[in-house]
């Protein structure tokens, strides 16, 4: 009678093992520092203003448009800055990066580490997308406006490397001292 409620016991502590067994390659979630996913906010919103460049604010000749409108660099930036916000840990970090995909743009290869005080955080951001232009060519005496044209855009997967290290202090301005002032 004994064996039964042994072999019983046995088989429910070898099931309840099974159960809590990791397999190999996955990890757990690691809960990420304070600051670091209002300092990745931060950046992403400090990105998407990548279209103020002067470099691609220029209107394309014969375009009634920039680079900057074209390639709209802005929209999956902010759309990531608005994602991330309400993560806490590794993996909700990555799922949130990862579901920022937005108008012909992807992001993959999501991986976010907590090692001692650093925080590494890795993306890729493809583009595949089509904008429209409009025609529009104008000169001193004659200005013609015409029709839009469909523009391919594409940037292959670049890869984005963000560490957020909580052991390096915030970074203060230098004050002036009353020596010093006029």
């Amino acid at each position: 009678m004994v064996k039964r409620p042994v072999a019983f016991l046995v088989s429910a502590l070898m099931f309840s093992t099974a159960l809590v067994v990791v397999p190999p390659g996955a990890h757990a979630a690691e809960a990420l520092p304070a600051g670091f996913v209002g300092q990745l906010a931060a950046a992403g919103n400090r990105l998407a203003g990548i279209s103020l460049l002067d470099e691609l604010g220029g209107t394309i000749p014969g375009f009634g448009t920039t680079p900057a409108m074209l390639f709209g660099l802005h929209e999956p930036l902010q759309t990531l800055a608005t994602n991330v916000a309400a993560a806490t840990d590794t993996d909700q970090l990555e799922a949130a990066i990862l579901a920022s995909d937005i108008g012909g743009y992807d992001f993959a290869n999501a991986h976010a580490a907590v090692n001692g005080s650093v925080t590494t955080l890795t993306f890729d951001l493809a583009a595949n997308r089509t904008a429209t232009a409009p025609l529009a060519i104008s000169t001193d005496d004659v200005g013609i406006a015409g029709a839009d044209f469909d523009v391919a855009v594409t940037m292959p997967p670049t890869t984005f490397t963000i560490e957020f290290d909580t052991s390096v202090g915030p970074r203060r301005t230098p004050s002036r001292s009353r020596a010093c002032r006029p």
